[in-house]
């Protein structure tokens, strides 16, 4: 009887197991978040950025072509600046 319940144990763990390790990659594959969205696109454009904007509502108005380089704005609408570094 106590192999039994040794083996249903063993499957149990192995299922949670193989759940929580599912959920982490399809957690790895799909941002979840607009600050993954866009940390994912200053990712490709890092290399041509030469500012970046930090900010909430004036990071919006800022459109680099005019000023006459490229920048990244990573507006928020959900958070300020002292969010922005905390991640």
């Amino acid at each position: 009887m106590s192999t039994l319940r040794f083996k249903l144990l063993l499957i149990w763990l192995a299922s949670f197991l193989l759940i929580i390790r599912t959920t982490q990659v399809i957690s790895k594959l799909t941002p979840s978040s607009d600050y993954d969205k866009k940390r994912k696109d200053f990712e490709v454009r890092a290399d041509n950025t030469e500012a970046i904007v930090l900010g909430v509502s004036h990071a919006r108005a800022i459109y680099f072509p005019s000023l006459g380089f490229s920048g990244f704005s990573y507006h928020d609408p959900n958070s300020d600046i002292r969010q922005f570094e905390s991640r």
